[in-house]
């Protein structure tokens, strides 16, 4: 026996057991990654499901953009004078889109006969058959012109027509299709439940005026219908086998969609106030869509006042804010800042693009539909929420068709007078279209070389028409000569006529009889010209004839978008203006009218005035208004206070462009009316001309002044003043002639209850 060997143990089953335990291992471990790839497969499937959805909808809201930007397009004219600053629509048609009515389809090779009747709020919707808008609509005759198209361009952009014939009814109920409560509701008295609380009708009427009889008139609702996307982009308008997976372009998705007009609901992150903190003589302003009185809507007294103490709880509780009107909801509401205040807490007004914290200002504001709707639903932030079934709940549910979170916006004005005509006979002078003032024959318009009408200033032609303003008159009335027995001057010096010219405040009114007014050209040109013999006793003087690279009207009233800053300025809410944008960027702030008292300037008040306002400084009115608070100079028998117009243009009012080029300021608000009312509007006298060789009378007097376009720009502004004010004194303007305020050139009076019968 070898005493140095081993026992033979044998380990086989210890092997065994390692061996098992390694398999058992591997194999959780095959499990687990087995697992985890079916796990990222289902993850990676998951997300590239996501991805195609998000594709999809992308690409759905590309088409639709696509198709409004073609409607614009389409409806739109390019007048060689914006270049490339703007375009316009070609009729008050193609000015706002074109509505979905079920009414109505696109395949008719007519005008409609009847007015398109779309439902309440509804704009646009995916349905078979109907173009994205109807080249078709066109405009009533006017004064016998050619009926103009409302889309000139729809060969260029043509409208699509991309739905199938497949409703989304059975997969899209109607009261989905209305959750945001933007559409009528078929169950006014149930709350909130669905889908009974949410279904919208499927037909209604409305009042409307056709023809200048009252109709009510029809309209009707069904759900939307697919659009069907192939892989290609294209959408067809039948679905079937040869769509299906497999094939060489198959439908890789659907969308439908509809699109509201919320541009004309009240925003409720600023519309409404609670009566109780604000005078009732601040709130009549209605200087703000803050001052909106939501009662019309159908919200009570308990609920504004939850949603203000919600929406504005600093502004609301902190009556210490100073500002103009001493009250800080007030000052957050009606702000028009000084430009050169040096309180923080008036920041530039920004018209309500910001809801956030301004200064000590600090509002909560609703960032969606959804949450705009669960805090009307849910008790308003109140922990005493409705039941879904009161009758308080249905009737919130019925204020949301008149409600929105955000329909805020710069507002820039974009008006520009007239309107495109369709002239292919080219009928229309040159003086009423383009750029000669001439009388010759214009081209045949288009859509990229448009025609827009108007009024028009008729220039004078060959001699001056003396009829209304004759030389002989002119010495009869002058106030310096000797006079004879009947009133005949027996002097005719070149001083004596110069006197009168200059200091009485009566301008020839050039074009009588053919529609004209004073507003043709400027003081030099008009019937006293720096060349005419002012001592000539005839009644045949011929003006020296200056011709204009410009149609006067479109100097006088241009328009807005095509005048641009020059000289960069600052604005009076104090943002800068930058060379190149709008002069006029944003709408003149009616508030401003509250400055302008029958007492003065409303700064100089006491504060304990109800018509006090610290903004209405003689700076601030000056630059807002052109107007100063003068008093009236010995002699003149008006022995009391009045406002003068002078901006830097004495006797006269400067036009856009003038501002532009050497102003350097915003225009004011009499020259802001200047551009806008059409000048060959305004001038026209009823009264009959005076005759030749007769005395000074009223009727004349009266037809000078009522043909003089700046009187009745100021006699507008200061009707428009009288209208905003509390008082019943009638608001004076006198425009001076050079210096003097006495005598003026003309002087004009507020009617404080229009409409007023005159003469």
């Amino acid at each position: 026996m070898n005493r140095f060997s081993r026992p033979q143990n044998s380990q086989s089953g210890a092997a065994l057991i390692l061996i098992l335990g390694i398999v058992a291992l591997l194999t959780v471990m095959v499990v687990a990654f087995l697992g985890t790839s079916s796990k990222q497969i289902a993850d990676s499937k998951s997300g590239s499901t996501a991805v195609e959805k998000y594709q999809l909808s992308e690409f759905a809201t590309s088409q639709f953009l696509s198709d409004i930007k073609n409607e614009i397009l389409a409806g739109s004219v390019s007048p060689a004078s914006a270049g490339s600053l703007a375009l316009y629509p070609a009729s008050p048609l193609s000015a706002v889109p074109d509505r979905f009515s079920t009414s109505r389809g696109s395949d008719s090779d007519t005008r409609p006969s009847s007015p398109v009747i779309a439902p309440p709020n509804l704009l646009k919707q995916s349905a078979y058959g109907r173009n994205f808008y109807d080249y078709n609509l066109g405009q009533q005759k006017v004064s016998g012109l050619e009926e103009q198209p409302a889309f000139p361009k729809s060969a260029t952009y043509p409208p699509s027509k991309r739905a199938s014939k497949v409703s989304t009814e059975s997969s899209v109920s109607a009261a989905r299709w209305n959750r945001p409560l933007l559409l009528p509701r078929e169950k006014e008295t149930i709350g909130n439940i669905f889908p009974d609380g949410y279904t919208p009708k499927s037909s209604g009427s409305v009042k409307m005026l056709v023809s200048g009889t009252p109709v009510n008139a029809n309209w009707s609702w069904q759900t939307p219908d697919w659009i069907y996307v192939a892989q290609n982009g294209s959408n067809p308008l039948e679905f079937d086998a040869s769509l299906i997976a497999g094939k060489s372009n198959p439908v890789v998705g659907r969308y439908a969609y509809q699109a509201y007009d919320i541009g004309g609901l009240l925003d409720l992150n600023v519309a409404g106030y609670d009566q109780d903190s604000i005078p009732r003589r601040d709130a009549g302003k209605r200087g703000s869509t803050g001052l909106a009185d939501l009662t019309q809507v159908g919200l009570n007294a308990e609920q504004i006042k939850a949603l203000v103490k919600y929406r504005n709880p600093t502004s609301l509780t902190d009556s210490t804010g100073g500002g103009p009107y001493g009250n800080n909801y007030i000052n957050f509401l009606l702000r028009t800042p000084d430009p050169k205040s040096s309180l923080g807490t008036w920041p530039a007004n920004n018209g309500f693009m910001r809801v956030g914290s301004l200064g000590k200002i600090s509002n909560n504001a609703f960032t969606s539909r959804s949450q705009l709707m669960r805090f009307l639903l849910t008790g308003m932030g109140s922990n005493k929420a409705p039941s879904s079934e009161s009758n308080e709940t249905a009737a919130l549910m019925e204020t949301f068709q008149y409600l929105t979170h955000f329909s805020r916006s710069l507002e820039q004005p974009s008006y520009k007078s007239g309107f495109f005509l369709n002239d292919s006979a080219g009928s229309r002078t040159l003086s009423n279209a383009s750029n000669s003032g001439s009388a010759e024959r214009g081209p045949a318009s288009s859509a990229d070389s448009p025609v827009f009408i108007r009024p028009s200033i008729v220039p004078p032609k060959n001699n001056v028409d003396d009829i209304l303003y004759p030389i002989d008159v002119v010495r009869a009335s002058s106030p310096n000569p000797p006079r004879t027995s009947d009133g005949r001057s027996t002097t005719s010096t070149d001083a004596d006529l110069l006197h009168f010219r200059f200091k009485q405040p009566y301008e020839m009114a050039l074009g009588n009889n053919r529609g004209g007014n004073d507003a043709w050209g400027t003081l030099g040109m008009r019937s006293f010209g720096e060349n005419n013999p002012l001592f000539k006793a005839t009644s045949t003087i011929t003006p020296q004839q200056i011709p204009h690279s410009t149609a006067l009207q479109d100097v006088i009233n241009p328009a807005f978008l095509e005048v641009r800053v020059i000289t960069p300025f600052r604005r009076a809410d104090n943002t800068l203006a930058v060379a190149g944008e709008p002069l006029v960027k944003k709408r003149f702030p009616l508030e401003r009218l509250s400055w302008l008292t029958y007492k003065g300037p409303s700064a100089g008040l006491s504060t304990g005035d109800p018509l006090y306002n610290a903004l209405g400084t003689d700076e601030n009115i000056f630059n807002a208004f052109g107007l100063r608070w003068t008093k009236a100079s010995s002699g003149d028998p008006e022995k009391t206070y009045f406002w003068v117009y002078d901006h830097g243009k004495p006797g006269d009012v400067f036009t856009l462009p003038e501002v532009a080029s050497s102003q350097a300021r915003e225009p004011d608000f009499v020259e802001l009316l200047y551009a806008s009312i059409a000048a060959g509007s305004i001038g026209k006298s009823a009264l009959p001309s005076h005759s030749p060789g007769q005395p000074w009378d009223p009727a004349t007097y009266q037809q000078v002044r009522d043909r003089t376009s700046r009187f009745q720009i100021l006699e507008i502004a200061a009707n428009l003043i009288d209208q905003y004010d509390s008082d019943s004194y009638p608001t004076t303007i006198k425009l001076p002639n050079g210096t003097q305020t006495y005598p003026a050139l003309f002087t004009a009076r507020g009617i404080e209850d229009l409409p007023y019968f005159y003469r």
